[in-house]
């Protein structure tokens, strides 16, 4: 149960992901990854602010499922492979160490 709880909430999760970074694309442009930003800022946030106990299963729905699809490892993947003419290598470089100090002070807390 605890599974299917969780691809739900990852299905979710990635369509938002994909919905927020093409909006916000839409606004800024795609010279810099801002859709990788905003939705890291906006999950980093979520958990920043969150004081709400939550069920087991809501939990892994909405946090493990959700914001796990939502945020940090498949942009950092996928940022990772992006092709040099399609952003610059110094842009490239700094998102790249911006996602790893992100994911150092998360490990951290």
């Amino acid at each position: 149960m605890k599974i299917i709880v969780i691809a739900i909430g990852g299905a979710v999760g990635a369509v938002l992901r994909y919905l927020v970074s093409l909006l916000v694309i839409s606004q800024m442009g795609d010279s810099w990854p801002y859709g990788t930003l905003a939705v890291n800022l906006i999950g980093f946030l979520w958990q920043l602010f969150e004081t709400i106990t939550y069920a087991d299963n809501m939990r892994l729905l909405i946090f493990t499922g959700g914001l796990g699809a939502f945020t940090t490892f498949s942009t950092f993947g996928c940022n990772r492979s992006l092709p040099p003419s399609k952003i610059s290598i110094s842009v490239k470089r700094q998102v790249l160490a911006m996602e790893e100090l992100s994911c150092l002070a998360a490990v951290g807390q």
